[in-house]
């Protein structure tokens, strides 16, 4: 597009783009905007045409004259990092972490330590110096590497990430920041060791070879690379030959953007930060999958029982609450709760397209190990859209779906209008405009990472009170608070792509069940309407909608003992096929 062209189009916003790109890299270098971005891009999106445009014609334009703005900010967002300053006390962060972590005052002298940094820097009962931290773990080449980090922080730095040497040599990366609002500085032992499911990872997202993973893996481990050539038994030249396909595979200008790509992979790869995600009620199982993948699961109740698979929402684990788990157990049902590709421990997919389909493959995968072969399903907010793909793929074994506050499989124009802002703005992006859909995700998830639930969850609710009241209450703010972290670990993709398959049209899916379809949504949902729901129920002669008064899209938090009431009958309506 031409100068002229570009101009002409300016000319035919009825708003100033102005304050919209201040507000896209506002959101970059401050990921809390995300709730003003959102009402300043939702006003630019509805004011953006003369009246005479197709929808077409104005995503086209907005995309080519604002989309650059969105990957810059993006890639902006990259380099400064995920973490950023957390929302909470420095003293409640240490303790929360499953991984060492410690609190510095400025001048290096420990205040505060969880149990696995005490065992992890074999700390004494007299209060140690910096340097007496590291000696006790560091070799000696790394020590001068993080106390210049330490420096770097104190003087203003809200981040480092350094990767260093343990005593034995072996690679470490240690997260160095400073939590806002506080003069503290914390140190957390991010990765002890490259991760088991680092190599997957870069092969499935960006196409690395095994010899260009083993590449990957010796640059992490900090080896240069006339070392590599001679480990690898290649000429130097071949070594700089492959760096550079990998530099360019995985978008990196530099060695050190590699380094810092890497740390981020193997955090979130990692088991630390990922463990514990269901209660002790449940006992976590793997099984393998196509593509040499793998994929975690519960097992509960009866081995002889009706079985029953739970799917997950995009910001939810796949546990129920107590008094639903109870009520399907003591009624024989085998309860199958399957922990999507890329969440918790399970392998990423092998592509992130087509993501119904294939997660459908993943968990015939599961019930095939458990030699399953009749199934009811429940979809649980955005799982229900997975729900509906599963039974429309393996039609053969699934007597029921039933969708809990789920979310139809179409929404329309007139729909999407009645979203609340951020919500919104969230839709039509993902709807329209990709460029700008990894930076709202990216924003979204940043924020989770810093551990604002609250924040996290007034954005989410803010206009629907209902439901605003529920995630706020001391019993549902710390489930939403490990959901949120469960999907947060995933990173922006899994996010991203989960948001497009939930949002997507997938009636053909519907179209294809002749199996009872269930419905339980709350009358004062904001996020899919009850009307839309309505509508949806209407067209189909196998659907069901049991309403639900004053509850929102929370209606599983809120009124667990209700909610079990409507899925015991719908189940009871509907009778078990034996299996053939």
């Amino acid at each position: 597009m031409n100068a002229e062209s570009v101009n002409s189009n300016r000319d035919l916003l009825q708003v100033d783009s102005d304050e919209l790109v201040d507000a896209i890299y506002g959101l970059a270098l401050n990921p809390d905007q995300f709730d003003s971005f959102s009402l300043v891009w939702d006003e630019f999106i509805r004011s953006s045409s003369d009246g005479n445009e197709s929808h077409e014609e104005i995503n086209g334009r907005l995309n080519e004259l604002l989309g650059h703005h969105f990957e810059r900010a993006f890639k902006l967002m990259e380099r400064i990092g995920r973490d950023g300053h957390l929302e909470t006390s420095t003293s409640d962060y240490v303790a929360s972490r499953l991984a060492p972590s410690i609190e510095l005052d400025s001048s290096g002298g420990l205040l505060t330590a969880n149990h696995a940094a005490s065992e992890y820097f074999l700390i004494s009962p007299t209060a140690p110096t910096l340097l007496e931290l590291f000696s006790n773990v560091l070799h000696e080449d790394s020590i001068k590497a993080i106390t210049q980090s330490f420096e770097k922080v104190c003087n203003g730095q809200k981040m480092v990430a350094v990767l260093v040497l343990l005593s034995d040599r072996t690679p470490c990366v240690f997260v160095v920041k400073r939590l806002k609002g506080s003069s503290s500085i914390i140190i957390d032992v991010a990765a002890t060791r490259w991760s088991n499911s680092a190599e997957s990872i870069l092969n499935s997202n960006y196409a690395l070879t095994v010899h260009e993973c083993e590449i990957v893996s010796l640059l992490y481990q900090g080896l240069s690379a006339k070392r590599i050539a001679q480990y690898r038994d290649r000429s130097e030249e071949t070594v700089r030959t492959q760096i550079r396909s990998v530099l360019k595979k995985m978008h990196c200008e530099s060695q050190a953007q590699l380094v810092r790509l890497l740390t981020g992979l193997v955090f979130l790869s990692g088991e630390q930060e990922h463990s514990g995600w269901l209660s002790n009620r449940y006992s976590i199982n793997r099984v393998s999958v196509k593509n040499n993948r793998s994929i975690e699961f519960y097992d509960v109740g009866n081995p002889s029982g009706k079985a029953l698979v739970i799917f997950h929402g995009i910001m939810h684990t796949p546990e129920l609450p107590e008094c639903l788990l109870d009520s399907l157990l003591n009624n024989d049902y085998r309860i199958i709760g399957v922990c999507r590709a890329g969440y918790g421990h399970s392998s990423p997919p092998s592509s992130w397209r087509g993501l119904l389909e294939s997660n459908a493959d993943d968990v015939n995968s599961v019930l095939s190990h458990l030699s399953i072969s009749r199934v009811r399903c429940i979809g649980i907010l955005g799982g229900s859209a997975f729900a509906y793909a599963f039974a429309a793929r393996f039609t053969g074994i699934v007597d029921q779906v039933l969708a809990i506050s789920g979310v139809v499989p179409y929404m329309s124009k007139r729909d999407v209008e009645q979203l609340p802002p951020v919500a919104r703005a969230m839709a039509v992006a993902s709807a329209s405009f990709p460029k700008l859909l990894p930076l709202l995700v990216r924003s979204a998830v940043a924020v989770v990472d810093r551990g604002d639930t609250q924040k996290i969850a007034q954005m989410a609710y803010r206009d629907s009170p209902v439901d605003l009241t529920v995630a706020l209450t001391p019993t549902v703010l710390p489930k939403l608070n490990q959901a949120y972290r469960f999907t947060a670990s995933q990173g922006y993709s899994a996010y991203a792509y989960n948001g497009v398959a939930v949002t997507a049209d997938h009636r053909l899916f519907v179209n294809e069940l002749t199996c009872p379809i269930a419905l339980i949504h709350g009358v004062e949902d904001q996020i899919q309407s009850i009307e839309s729901v309505r509508r949806f129920a209407e067209n189909y002669d196998n659907v069901t909608l049991s309403e639900v008064d004053n509850v929102g899209q929370l209606a599983i938090f809120s009124e667990p003992e209700e909610i079990t009431t409507l899925v015991m009958r719908a189940f009871e309506r509907s009778a078990f096929k034996a299996a053939s």
